[in-house]
Order: structure tokens, then sequence, then C-alpha cells
């Protein structure tokens, strides 16, 4: 007797011995063609697919933990590999990669860019490749270049901002316009003026400083004026 495979194209002469087999008993077996499923968790953000289409519009400034999550219609226990990768990658190229075996949450740092990837593959050998967006961890504070904290100029100085991830440049609570260079000219003005930096991360960074207009003055940054008299002998002194 022993067993034989079926097909929708077996036909009864071929499963009995010979004419006097007047019963054939057949026992259906499961086959999983069914892929895993699974979540990656990165703080409130969770994705369960594969992304065609990434963008890294998620911003962090301090270290995230990644949970990868998987279940499959089988009960058994999924395979886990994660890649993290910086530049896209299409499904055929990440069955040439290297993955990681997933033994538990993970942290990311900053300063870096991510992509996710997964790979989760069930006992029957079925694979899904799920990823998450892009997630840029930037830790570093916008820099201030051309005006120092706390000085006095006495003619418009020119600012520079060097930043690769730039939300605003506010002078005074106003935001202000950068030329092709990442800069922008700080005009004299009363008092002091406040200039505030702020990147996509949340990360800042604040300085005042005070511009004059470049009068000549006796001390300090201030005009003087004073009486000429007939016949005085003056000596003036010329203070930057």
């Amino acid at each position: 007797m022993g067993t034989k495979t079926v097909t929708a194209d077996t036909v009864y002469s071929e499963l009995a011995i010979d004419d006097s087999v007047t019963s054939i008993t057949l026992t259906a077996q499961w086959f999983d063609i069914e892929k895993p499923s699974g979540n990656i968790i990165v703080g409130t953000n969770i994705w369960n697919k594969f992304l065609n289409d990434i963008t890294f519009g998620l911003f962090f400034k301090k270290t995230q933990t990644v949970t990868i999550e998987a279940n499959d219609n089988s009960a058994d226990q999924v395979k886990i590999e994660y890649l993290l990768s910086g530049v896209v990658l299409t499904e055929n190229e990440l069955a040439n990669k290297t993955f990681t075996l997933y033994s538990g949450s993970f942290n990311i740092d900053p300063d870096n860019e991510y992509i996710i990837y997964v790979r989760l593959t069930d006992a029957a050998g079925n694979a899904q490749y799920i990823c998450s967006n892009g997630i840029v961890l930037d830790g570093t504070a916008p820099v201030i270049d051309g005006v120092k904290n706390l000085r006095t100029y006495c003619k418009a100085q020119t600012v520079t901002i060097t930043e690769n991830y730039l939300m605003a440049v506010k002078v005074n609570g106003t935001e202000i316009d950068l030329d092709g260079h990442g800069s922008f000219v700080l005009s004299p003005a009363n008092g002091q003026q406040t200039i505030t930096v702020t990147d996509n991360a949340g990360n800042e960074t604040t300085i005042i400083v005070t511009v004059n207009d470049g009068t000549p003055s006796i001390s300090g940054h201030q005009t003087a004026t004073a009486p000429i008299h007939a016949n005085a002998r003056w000596k003036a002194a010329w203070m930057a």
C-alpha cells in the first residue's frame, strides 16, 4: 500500500493496486504558503509592510529603541532578521544583503540616517520583507558663524548657518531667508538682536549680538557732540 501524493490530475487507477481495491482513504495535509506578518516599532511609529515610496522625514534628536514583532498563521516561531541601511533598497537587492538575526529590542543612535529593513521567515520557508520609512537621528545643534555671542559690531555683519536639516532662522522672532550660501546680512538696529536657529529634530542654537551703524564715536559706539568755541584748540581722538 504505502502513501502517494495526490494532485488534481491524479486518477483512481494510479492509486489502486488492482481491481480488487474498492476503496481508498485520502488524507488531506495542510501546506503553508502564506507569508508571515510583523511590525517595526520606533516610538509611536509602526510599520507593517514594504514601502516603495520612502522619504527621510521622521526626525529624532535622541537615541531611539527599535522593536520588531512577528506572527504566522501556523503559530510556529518566525525567524526575524534586520538590516539598517542609509539608502533605499528594492526587494531584489535585499535578497543579496546580509541581515542580522534579531534577538530583542535594539537602539539606533544620532547622528545617522536609517531605513530599517526586516526579513520574516516562517517554518515553511515563506519570507516576507517589511521596512520603516526613512529615519533621521540628528543630535547636533546648528552652527552660527560670522558673529559671536554677546559681541558688539559697528557695521552690518554676514551671518552663515551650517545645518543639514534646517527648519528656521529667526532674528528677534522674525523668520529670515538665507541666500544660496546659507548666509544672511544682519543689519544695524537699536538694541540687541537675538538670532535663533532651529533644525527639524528640535535642536536649537541662540546667540545675542548688537550691531550699530558705524557712526564715529568718542566713547564706545555712541555719537557724541560738544560745542566748539572760538580760539579753542581741539585734539580729536578716534575710538573704533
